[in-house]
């Protein structure tokens, strides 16, 4: 850390949302007070049966999980590519992403002040994450435990967090801030038990012989200090907006009574969503996952190819195999290309979204050949997508490990012109990884995309699949000078120095095909 100067933001949050890099200066020049959770799991006592109780030092130790985070001036999850031989498995990033206890503690990262946090996937290859757009964690409610009765105790630790985050933008007048928690509830509390959303604001006294779509519409209209469903905020965005992101029907068949347009899109992007510019409210719901307020506005003839990032690539990118085929079967085009140029299921590869590319590949088979598949091992490399099972199914599906990029002289796409501006940048004098995999896009395979990004985990599946280590790029660079300035995993380098042994246990391990015993 000391050695950098400043913290790249994620590709997705530097492309989607223009987040800008992270100073390191405060590492350098201020003491440094560290809190390290071993795993983000409180560990038991002698005493303890094993879960959560009333009163047990464990309790206690949950309950403070908001405070340490919360007085915490930076985040960063350490998550390298580690064999647990003991165990047979590997445990990366991924792993970290996936564990429930590791989500609550990035939950109470969301809701402090600063949402940004730093990835850390070896030595020398950081990540500043600065939205939630990406793939890399999820409601705390979703993630694995051991004990799934956790659950129970971890409920009103989020809900305390989400209430007291409420006050706080309330009382700051973050108004934005404010709506976009406030109908972002459920899915923070996707799958903990509670009683209900909170509503910040008293005073909402339902009209007498109201119906329930009419009521549910005028709550949230109180709720979220709206007048009109016509007005767009200072976020830029609307209130059907909003609602999406809430994933109420109700709701969404309210304001459509009150005449507000199906096809309304926002007007800035935002990272506390993970929403770009021009989004429609069907992405929104789809993205979040709320397929029943999805069909509402499919009922309502919600125009299915609108926006920056249409519907079906924005089901895609949240890996919702339901949207994607409720979507198909309302006549959305599979091969349709969005804003950036990009097909849907190579949207899909990008995130590593693998039930999605899968409904994909099973709903529009003609839309998808092996020449797609392979350019998505590329694309995933870049982004958060590919682990040891993504790049094994995409193998089985034809795609080649070998595979290179061909960029046309003239750029053809908005993707192609940011991939031109970044490969100028590189030129002067900017290294970062995005800069980098432009300047060298001609001729990359899946392996270099893996190796330059840090997924060492997919780089060994890539490899173990037959990925060759001497295939070279139009700039002369092979797999191994892509690791140049990195940590790479020793079953790596070894495999950097014709050694692709300990590579093929990576992957054998990673994807469940061996079991060791030691």
């Amino acid at each position: 850390m000391t050695e950098l100067e400043v913290v790249a933001p994620d590709v997705y949050s530097q492309l989607a949302c223009n987040s800008q890099p992270l100073s390191t200066r405060p590492f350098r020049t201020h003491r440094i007070f560290v809190w390290y959770d071993y795993f983000c799991c409180p560990q038991l006592d002698d005493k303890s049966s094993g879960h959560l109780g009333e009163d047990d030092e464990l309790s206690k130790a949950v309950g403070s999980i908001p405070a340490y985070v919360g007085r915490c001036e930076f985040f960063l999850a350490l998550c390298p590519v580690v064999e647990a031989k003991c165990l047979s498995k590997v445990i990366s990033y991924d792993t970290w992403s996936q564990r429930g206890w590791c989500r609550v503690e990035l939950e109470m990262r969301k809701l402090s002040c600063d949402h940004t946090w730093i990835m850390i996937k070896n030595g020398r290859m950081l990540e500043a994450i600065a939205t939630l757009g990406g793939s890399i964690g999820g409601s705390p409610g979703e993630g694995q435990f051991t004990v799934p009765e956790d659950r129970v105790r971890l409920a009103p630790v989020v809900l305390g967090a989400l209430s007291r985050k409420l006050d706080l933008l309330l009382t700051t007048g973050d108004l934005v801030g404010y709506r976009m928690l406030l109908n972002m509830q459920s899915v923070h509390l996707r799958d903990l038990p509670h009683d209900g959303l909170l509503e910040p604001i008293p005073g909402f006294v339902d009209r007498p012989g109201q119906d329930n779509v009419s009521a549910a519409a005028a709550r949230f209209m109180y709720q979220n200090g709206f007048e009109t469903v016509h007005e767009a905020d200072f976020g830029g965005w609307f209130p059907l907006h909003y609602a999406a992101l809430r994933g109420d029907p109700l709701v969404i068949q309210g304001l459509l009574s009150l005449r507000a347009d199906p096809d309304c899109q926002t007007r800035k992007e935002q990272s506390l969503s993970g929403t770009v510019l021009w989004t429609t409210a069907l992405a929104i719901c789809v993205f979040h996952k709320h397929n029943e307020a999805a069909s509402v506005l499919i009922s309502a003839k919600a125009e299915l190819h609108l926006g920056l990032t249409p519907a079906l690539h924005v089901a895609s990118h949240a890996n919702n195999p339901e949207a994607i085929r409720m979507l198909l079967q309302a006549g959305f085009q599979p091969g349709t290309r969005d804003g950036w140029g990009v097909s849907a299921l190579m949207v899909g590869c990008l995130f590593g979204s693998l039930a999605a590319v899968e409904e994909l590949c099973e709903q529009a088979p003609t839309s998808v050949q092996p020449w797609d598949l392979s350019e998505g091992l590329i694309y995933s490399g870049m982004f958060y997508g590919v682990s040891a099972d993504f790049v094994r199914r995409l193998v089985e599906r034809q795609a080649d490990v070998n595979h290179q990029r061909r960029r046309p002289l003239l750029p053809t796409s908005l993707l192609e012109i940011l991939e031109a501006q970044g490969a100028l940048q590189y030129r002067l004098g900017k290294k970062g990884v995005w800069a980098t995999y432009c300047y060298h896009v001609n001729g990359l395979t899946p392996l270099m995309a893996a190796v330059l990004s840090g997924q060492h985990e997919s780089a060994a599946a890539l490899i173990a699949a037959g990925a060759r280590l001497d295939i070279t790029n139009s700039r002369s660079w092979a797999a191994a000078e892509f690791g140049h300035g990195q940590s790479p995993s020793e079953f790596l380098q070894q495999a950097f120095q014709g050694r692709t042994e300990g590579c093929r246990r990576v992957a054998a391990l990673a994807t469940g095909y061996v079991s060791e015993n030691f």
